[in-house]
């Protein structure tokens, strides 16, 4: 937390407004059918954020909660025990904040955090400033002043990558970057990058093989996660996040759709339909993946911002998600 200060401060932030729209969706007491795929996104992306600055009492607390919403879904449960659910977990996260409020009252405090820079850089600027008034100015000042390098962005995922390796046993190297470092705004992202966690721990748990496994198909026994960004144009870049992993079980995938009725007519909409809501080729669901709703809540959140994400993998040599986007200013292009 302390080493993400700004990230955290926005997850807070993130945090309240999900789950008020949580108990806004349970406030009636037959939830329309459509308000559980809303709220399975909602809380999915709240519990990996919650596992990712370890606040593992939070996570537990969701992922029950998720639970409720499948038995909401499929026997008709009353909609009373999650309601109370949510609250409890709005209660446990608020009195995580408190009882280490004496690290986080400073920061909690302040609506944002603080950068150092130079005098002769501000001089500068505003140099700038009383020749110009106009987009581009704007835009200028936030490249400067707000924008953080893409590569920065992203390397946030890299605790949450360890520590879901160390719990499933895994050995990972550290992510590796290439292509071109732009600056981002990541507050125009909206929480895109919040719901990215689940991507990067899918990689984790279905992509990445133990260790033994890795040495008998020749890999090196940790496993490798790559990031690579291309600026397209002006107005748009492409994100190849890539492991070298087993790759999809796409027989295991198939079999799941034949199960709901489905028969993908080409190998491209098989690979294309794990971003299908309650969509997963895991044997079991954990805290950490299994639920189907991740990549899903990830397709939606490039949906919304105009985007486009799609995925190439394999077998035997891994998977990569590609991600095109629009660079965004202020919101938008």
């Amino acid at each position: 937390i302390l080493q993400n200060k700004a990230r955290f401060l926005s997850f807070v932030k993130e945090f309240r407004e999900r789950i008020q729209e949580c108990l806004r969706l349970t406030q009636d007491p037959a939830v329309a059918p459509q308000a559980h795929g809303d709220l399975k996104a909602l809380l999915h992306g709240l519990k990996g954020g919650s596992g990712l600055f370890g606040m593992y009492q939070v996570e537990k607390k969701i992922h029950s909660a998720e639970s409720l919403v499948v038995e909401l879904q499929s026997e008709g449960e009353s909609v009373a025990a999650l309601s109370a659910n949510l609250v409890a977990i709005s209660e446990t996260f608020e009195n995580l904040l408190l009882e280490n409020r004496e690290i986080l009252g400073d920061m909690l405090a302040n609506s944002g955090p603080a950068r150092q820079i130079s005098v002769a850089e501000l001089n500068g600027f505003g140099e700038f400033l009383a020749q110009h008034g106009n987009e581009d100015l704007r835009r200028a000042f936030e490249l400067k002043f707000v924008a953080e390098p893409a590569f920065t962005v992203m390397a946030d995922f890299n605790a949450d990558l360890k520590s879901t390796a160390k719990l499933l046993g895994k050995n990972l190297n550290p992510i590796a970057f290439s292509g071109e470092n732009i600056p981002l705004l990541r507050e125009s992202y909206g929480d895109l990058f919040s719901d990215m966690i689940h991507l990067f721990r899918n990689i984790v748990d279905h992509g990445i093989e133990a260790a033994p496994l890795r040495k008998a198909a020749g890999k090196p026994a940790a496993g490798r996660v790559s990031v690579s960004l291309t600026k397209l144009d002006e107005s748009n870049f492409e994100l190849a996040i890539a492991d070298d992993g087993a790759g999809i079980n796409e027989d295991r995938l198939a079999e799941r759709l034949r199960g709901r009725g489905i028969k993908p007519a080409t190998r491209e909409a098989l690979l294309d339909s794990i971003f299908g809501a309650d969509i997963s080729t895991s044997e079991k669901i954990t805290e950490i993946s299994g639920r189907g709703i991740g990549l899903f809540a990830v397709r939606a959140r490039v949906n919304e911002l105009g985007g486009k994400i799609w995925v190439t993998s394999e077998a035997g040599i891994g998977t990569t998600f590609h991600l095109r986007l629009p660079i965004l200013s202020g919101g938008k292009r």
